[in-house]
């Protein structure tokens, strides 16, 4: 993946926050990354506005959940192939 310039980590972290509801995680497995994912947006809970992401134990995973979130595409379908009706020939 190439360099992704200046605002990044906020493209990553809103790219995270819209596909959020859209993956499916393993509670007993995932735990640690959730936790990351929990911790890594700042809250300023007197001015009630989130401060964006903050470089510390919880941004190398959560980055690694945004960087997906970016690079995520959805799944193509497979080409429906019909078999043709052959009875005709002889």
């Amino acid at each position: 993946m190439p360099n992704q310039g200046k605002g990044a980590a906020l493209k990553r972290f809103e790219a995270g926050r819209r596909l959020f509801p859209a993956f499916w995680f393993n509670e007993a497995t995932c735990s640690p990354g959730l936790d990351a994912l929990r911790w890594y947006e700042k809250y300023d809970e007197a001015r009630n506005i989130g401060l964006g992401p903050e470089h510390d134990w919880s941004s190398h995973g959560a980055d690694a959940f945004g960087l997906i979130s970016v690079a995520y595409g959805e799944p193509r379908k497979q080409p429906v192939y019909v078999t043709p009706d052959l009875r005709w020939v002889v």
